[in-house]
This record gives structure tokens, sequence and C-alpha cells, in this order.
């Protein structure tokens, strides 16, 4: 027997409904009459720390608690991006149930992005069916009707708890690309318009206009017949598919355009334009933009363009050390901001979206997503898609722009305090030069001591040998050397110009943009590879734009992603940084250094990088250690250390304890006052 919500609803043709459309804006049926809904949400994903892509295993006590976090956010929406399993639908019921301002739900439904990246074209019988019965189980699982078994897309389950009655809507084709879009109009262009039931297309339609149009019939006729109730539907637009006409869009783009407008209503008024929006996203838009305000100005030109409501479902920044994306008008970078950093950013873009009166916003994301790659950087520029879904990369932007962080519990804070390391074992004990080592799934860690010695006027080198088949014991640059060849040098030079550095026979960054693509500059020669060169490491963030319109090419950008921030990394500390990668007190330093940043794709595995210049990029070794040494100098003095061996840990059955970042914080001060 499926448990049943008791909620006031209206009606419309004998259809229950709790939501409706009235002067393009979204009203929400709450204490027997009609309000208008300021929506402010967040999306949930189905991760959890130590389960694989769509097997999250959120159960429903955790569930609970997320759900009152939410709720004291000020937040009064959730999207649930995938189908979640059914603990989350049963806590969503059990929390809403007494409540008198309960959360409400938008069920997203994914199109299936291998059969995407198979076919290209919506049309496509197994894209299309396969979407339908996903949108069916989704259906099925907010009325407390589900059954999932099988497959490796969603969590299998019996789904019981009905939330209808919380449910404002569904938004169908989360993974839509724009190449898919652009595919369909161009293999399909003799379609013809769509005429069904409750939807048709207008004679200005595109094909893949044709194709929302009939799965929203499909969505809409299917919860009418079924469950005689009526739910707002959308299909997810972004702004690489918007109909804003742009100045220098690729040709790709100009045919990726997704126009709601285009698509009728036959019989009832329940669509809503929802939006994936970026600032960052694109070259062309900050280019055409080109403002203190420009994405203001975005906003508010696709805000005017439609006669819908138009809700951002999809909109966020990252507190990720690694930065993928650079927005040159206003800096809302794709990562490299702390949590705080973060967090008012995300305020600003949501006075943007006040601004512009559009009339909803649900934040990327509740929690940190390790399944996500990082977009933008091509993933065989940076990261493998391999990578797993168990670890936490700090260099991947797109794993960070949850509100809750998972953090391994191995009480490691780059705060100056080494009382932290008093369990660990020296691994270089000299007498004047001592270093410890430890290490988690996310970054190794070092601690530091020498007698009698100062950050800013003494001379201090880290070697870290992590591929045995390369490197070299000499840094010719600045007269280092080591007892064993390295790969990787941490030099420490003050508070400000600290960094690491890799060989140039390692160096990832060169590889391919400077030897493989010269897009930044061209390397015509093989590195050796025991050379004794060393140089900072980048992450591209734009490769080389054509502004075709203006006969204008925009130069690649990147930074130096291998310098070092000094700081403190400990929320207990007023001044604390997320950021922070290393950290002095008296003779002693802390430091952290993310696994991928110097080539170490999978800890886990204990997989590096491969010799890329002799077997190309998806090269890969297994290894079970690195070789660690030091060297430091003063007018006075010189150390140069054995080399240590640290035996990377079999990570298993890592704890992990989930931690509100400063983000979370600054959002629920800005929503205080909007309930």
């Amino acid at each position: 027997m499926r448990d049943q919500v008791s909620k006031s609803t209206d009606n419309i043709d004998g259809l229950k409904r709790i939501t409706k459309i009235k002067d393009n804006n979204i009203y929400i049926y709450e204490e027997d009459k009609w309000k208008y809904f300021d929506m402010r949400g967040v999306r949930l994903s189905s991760f959890a720390p130590d389960y694989s892509r769509n097997k999250g295993n959120i159960d429903k006590k955790q569930a609970m608690r997320w759900l009152n976090q939410i709720d004291s956010l000020n937040a009064n929406t959730i999207i649930l991006s995938d189908i979640m399993s059914p603990a989350v639908y049963s806590a969503i019921y059990d929390y809403n149930l007494n409540k008198e301002k309960p959360i409400y739900v938008i069920q997203e439904i994914e199109v299936d992005e291998r059969k995407v990246l198979e076919h290209y074209n919506a049309f496509t019988l197994e894209i299309k069916n396969t979407l339908k019965e996903d949108v069916k189980n989704a259906i099925d699982i907010i009325n407390g009707n589900g059954f999932i078994f099988g497959g490796d897309r969603y969590p299998s389950g019996i789904y019981l708890k009905d939330i209808s009655k919380y449910t404002l809507g569904y938004v169908v084709g989360l993974g839509t690309n724009p190449e898919m879009v652009a595919l369909t109009n161009i293999k399909n262009e003799n379609t013809g318009t769509f005429s069904g039931e409750y939807y048709s297309t207008d004679d200005k339609s595109e094909p893949f206009e044709h194709f929302i149009a009939e799965i929203m019939d499909f969505s809409v006729s299917y919860e009418i017949e079924k469950y005689n109730k009526l739910s707002l539907i959308s299909y997810i637009t972004s702004i690489e598919t918007d109909p804003l006409k742009h100045k220098n869009q690729t040709e790709l783009l100009e045919n990726a355009n997704i126009d709601i407008k285009n698509i009728v209503e036959n019989k009832y008024s329940n669509i809503f334009v929802s939006y994936s929006a970026y600032p960052n996203s694109n070259s062309y838009i900050s280019y055409n933009y080109e403002s203190k305000e420009s994405f203001l100005r975005y906003l508010k030109d696709i805000k005017n363009y439609y006669n819908k409501p138009l809700i951002i479902t999809d909109i966020g920044i990252p507190s990720s050390r690694g930065m993928s994306r650079i927005d040159v008008n206003e800096g809302f970078n794709r990562g490299n901001f702390s949590e705080s950093e973060a967090g008012e950013q995300l305020v600003k873009l949501l006075s943007y979206i006040n601004d512009a009166k559009i009339q909803g916003v649900c934040i990327n994301s509740w929690q940190d997503n390790w399944n996500r790659s990082t977009e933008f950087n091509l993933i065989e520029d940076y990261i493998l898609e391999s990578n797993s879904t168990y670890w936490f990369d700090a260099q991947s932007s797109d794993e960070s722009f949850g509100l809750l962080k998972f953090e391994a519990n191995n009480n490691k804070h780059i705060d100056g305090n080494i009382d932290e390391w008093k369990d660990t074992d020296y691994l270089i004990n000299q007498k004047k030069l001592k270093i410890k080592v430890d290490s988690d799934p996310s970054y190794l860690y070092l601690m530091v001591e020498k007698d009698e010695w100062t950050l800013t006027r003494d001379e201090m080198y880290i070697g870290l040998d992590i591929n045995p088949a390369m490197g070299s014991k000499v840094w010719k640059d600045k007269s280092v050397e080591f007892k064993n060849n390295v790969d990787f040098i941490v030099e420490l030079d003050g508070y400000n110009d600290s960094r690491i550095l890799v060989n140039e026979r390692y160096n990832l960054f060169n590889y391919l943009y400077k030897y493989y693509s010269y897009l930044v500059d061209k390397q015509t020669y093989t590195p050796n590879k025991n050379s004794d060169i060393f140089s900072p490491i980048y992450i591209m963030n734009r490769k080389q734009f054509y502004l075709k319109d203006d006969n204008k090419v925009l130069e690649p950008l990147y930074y130096e992603t291998g310098k070092l921030l000094y700081g403190n990394n400990n929320p207990e500390y007023n001044k604390s940084n997320s950021l922070s990668d290393f950290n002095n007190n008296d003779n002693t330093l802390e430091l952290r250094i993310p696994w991928t940043l110097i080539n170490v794709i999978n800890p886990l595995e204990k997989n590096i990088r491969g010799d890329f210049y002799k077997n190309g990029i998806e090269d890969t070794v297994k290894i079970e250690n690195i070789q660690i040494s030091a060297f430091a100098r003063n007018d006075t003095d010189k150390i140069i250390t054995d080399s240590k061996e640290y035996s990377i840990p079999r990570f298993r059955k890592v704890k992990y304890n989930e931690k509100l970042k400063e983000s979370y914080y600054i959002l629920k001060k800005y929503w205080e006052n909007k309930r």
C-alpha cells in the first residue's frame, strides 16, 4: 500500500495540481490559496564517498540530516539531479509530513549520455525511447509507484513514498550538449512541426524543438492519464543553446539554439524555462558583454526574451584549488576560490539574478561530487576520465561546487600546529633537518623541521621522485642538488614566491600546448629523461579562440597552479583560508600537495602518468612508493639529505567527515530575509 501525503491541492479540469503559471510567474498552492513562489533552491545529487557513479548509497538518516541543513539554509526547494535511492524519497516524505512550510522538489531526468555520444541525434529511437522510459520511471517514483531493478544508471529499489504533493515539476534533458542539438537540427531538417495533445511546435521551430515538444507531450500525458495530476514541465537550456543571437558564435553553436517560445501550449500553461547559466562558460559571451556587469546584462537579455517563467536551475562557484576557466570581465572564475570567496561570489551572482527579475534559482550544489569531470579543460588535457569516484581531487574544479564537503578524517590541518604530527615517525631524520610524511586519498602532507631556519632568508628545496624512469639530481638554474633523481621540486622561497616545479620531461602542460599542439609556444625537441631543467606548473584556462565576426583571435589564457599559497586552513581560526598550501611556525613548516599536481592520477590504484613523450598521453605507470629528499642552504651552511622511500598507503575504507563550508553560512545569511 502506497503512502499518501496529506496536503491541500487545487484542481483544473479535475486534475490535481499544486502549481500554476499566471502572468509569466509561478504560483504555489499553500494554505488553500495561491501564492507567488520565490524559489530558493539547491541541487542534490546521489553522490556519497565510497560509492561509484550512479550507485550512491545515501541512507535515510543522512538524507534527513541534509534536508534539515537545507531548510536551515533558508532554501525552499531541492532539485534532484538524477533518480535517487528510495531512502531519499522516503526522507523527503517524512521530513515534509508535518511541516507548515515544506521543502519542494523538482525532479530532473537525464538524457542517457552514452547513447548521446553514440548517436548525436535526438530522433534516434534508442535515445528517444530510453528518455521516455526514464520519464515514466521518474513520474512513477515521485508518485510512490516506482520499481527499478538491474541496470547501471540508477539505484535499484522499490519506491513507495508518494511525494507528488511536494513536487513542483520535472526538468527533462540534463546532459543535453550543443553538439547533439546542432547535429539533430542538421540531420533532421525536413522533419516538420510536431502536433500533440498538449503541445505543438510552430512553423519557426527547429527539429530539436520538435523533439522537446514530443517528450514534454509524452511526459504530461503519462502523468495525467496514470495519476490524474498536472505538474510544471521544462527542458533544460544553457548559454550554449540559448535562442539569442550572439556575435562570434561558432558555427556549431549557431545551429544549437533551443527556443522554448516555439513550443505551443495547447491546453494548459505549465511550461517554465529552466536554465543552466555559468558566467565563465563561453569566450564569446565574455567578449560580447564586455563590462563590469556583463553577466547581469546577459541575464536581463535572456529574461526579457521569454514570455514564460524563467528559473536558473544550475549555477554555482566551486571552492577548488584548481581553476579550469577564467572570467576575464568580472572574476567569476571556475575554481581557485576559498570557501568564503566562493560564497561571496555566489551571493553576487544571486544579486544579479534578483536584479534581472528572474523568479528563482537552484544552486549547484548541495554536496561536493567527486564523480564530476572538469568541463572546458578537455579531459585529456588535465585529468583522466577513469579517475576514481572514490577520492577527491582538489585540482578538479567541478568536484567542489558543493556547500557541503567530505573530508578525510586524518586530523591534518595546515596551521603551524605540529601536535597533529606527534604519532607520525620521521622519514628523514638528520641532525639539522627532519621531515615527516603522511597522506590521504587527496593530498601528500609534509612536515619539515630545521634548526635556525628562516623562510624568508634561507633556501629550502624538497625533491620528489614520482616516476623512477626519469628525473635529475640537479636543478641547474638554482645550483640545487639531490642525492637521487627527482621529478618535482618544492621551492620554499618566502611567503609569496614558494612553488612546485616539474622536470621538463614530466611537464604535462608543455607537452600538450608547446610540443603536441604549439598552442602556447613551439617546442620542437623532446626533453632528455635526465634533463636538469625544471619549470613552473600551469593549467590552461582558455584555448585560442577565433572571433569570426570580428576577425580577431583571443590568445590562450593559463595560470601557474604550482604556486603555493601561504596561510592557515584550519576553520577554527578566524582568518582561515581553505586554499592554504603551507604554513610555518618557528623552525617548522607544514605543506600539503594535491596528488594530481605531481602527476599521480589515481592514488587509490597508485597510478601515475608515464612517459607521455615516448608513449603518449594515455600512458600510466603503477608505483608503490615515492622518494623524498631535501636540499637546504644559507650563508654559512649547506645540507643535502639522503633520499628516503615513502610507501603510498593502501587507502581502503577511509573515514570521511561531512563539513559545511563557509559558503553555506554566507548564503544562509543572504537568504535570511527572503523566507
